[in-house]
């Protein structure tokens, strides 16, 4: 029976469902895939117009950033025109100064400037998300670049204290999302910092080649087409759609997106040393061995 116990206290700990890594608080650098409300609030309650859109989101629910901060245990992502630790603004791109889109966004580069000036910090078990790249996809912007704006980006926040890096790639083109991976092999190892990747371009694949095994109906069509441009009228069942305009993921695609973003955290160790979860295991797998050597008939002498 003792035996049994310290398998099943192993198994709990090894378990795939617990995070190598707990972090203390989560911040946000990026465009309208993780806004929050930063461009909601800055065009006083006008853009996205909501509703259709959801409080601000350029989607119909909350966004993947505030549905990872839940499964991670950590506060609320609320935009940092509120005080908030989510500098993402939605039409964004790389780079310093403001969006070819519309000149009153900050990009990144200019995001991370708020961020210093706000007077917050961010710490070694902080979570740091960053994600963007397709506005400059869309304006043109050479892949060269973009990569070197992002890496300069993600220096400056290593410098400002972050450790952890989540940064989910591009859906085209294939080879910059390549000649990424292999930026941020060689930054990892330069900094001494740890940069999950998440994997969009094949998760939305996955999506259209194969809905049903997401529960979506609907992989190419938008629940609420043209609402970027001022549409109102939506689909009786959004909740099957993958699209919510023609731009952005419907509040289930952020939960997709959330829930892969949570699988490629699971192995990050911790941030110093020993992982908590390798230490643990040693602890358990050598009081069950002794518990195991104790049942067993002992030997005459």
């Amino acid at each position: 029976m003792r035996i049994i116990s310290c398998a099943f206290v192993l198994l709990t700990v090894c378990s795939p469902l617990a995070m190598a890594q707990t972090f203390s608080d989560i911040f946000v650098f990026g465009d309208s895939l993780s806004d929050v409300g930063n461009v909601y609030v800055g065009s006083e309650q006008q853009i996205p117009p909501s509703p259709p859109y959801y409080e601000g989101r350029f989607s119909n629910g909350p966004v993947w950033v505030e549905r990872l901060a839940t499964s991670l245990g950590l506060n609320a992502s609320t935009p940092s025109l509120r005080g908030g630790n989510n500098f993402a603004f939605g039409g964004a791109q790389t780079g310093d100064g403001h969006s070819t889109i519309d000149a009153q966004i900050p990009n990144i580069g200019t995001q991370i400037d708020m961020f210093v000036t706000s007077g917050k910090q961010i710490t070694s078990t902080d979570l740091v998300v960053l994600w963007a790249g397709h506005n400059d996809i869309g304006a043109e912007i050479p892949s060269d670049t973009i990569l070197q704006n992002l890496q300069t980006h993600v220096s400056e926040l290593a410098g400002l204290g972050g450790q952890t890096f989540l940064i989910p790639n591009l859906f085209e083109p294939t080879g910059l999302n390549a000649a990424l991976t292999a930026q941020w092999t060689q930054l990892a190892s330069d900094l001494n910092i740890n940069i999950v990747e998440l994997d969009f371009r094949s998760l939305v694949f996955g999506v259209l080649t194969n809905p049903q095994a997401s529960g979506i109906t609907n992989p190419f069509a938008p629940a609420c087409p043209d609402c970027e441009n001022g549409a109102t009228q939506v689909v009786a069942n959004p909740d099957s759609y993958l699209f919510w305009d023609n731009i952005h993921p419907t509040a289930v695609g952020h939960q997709l997106i959330a829930n892969s973003g949570l699988s490629a955290l699971r192995n990050v160790p911790e941030p110093n040393g020993m992982s908590v979860m390798m230490i643990a295991t040693m602890f358990f797998s050598l009081h069950c061995r002794r518990k195991q050597e104790s049942n067993y008939p002992k030997r005459a002498r």
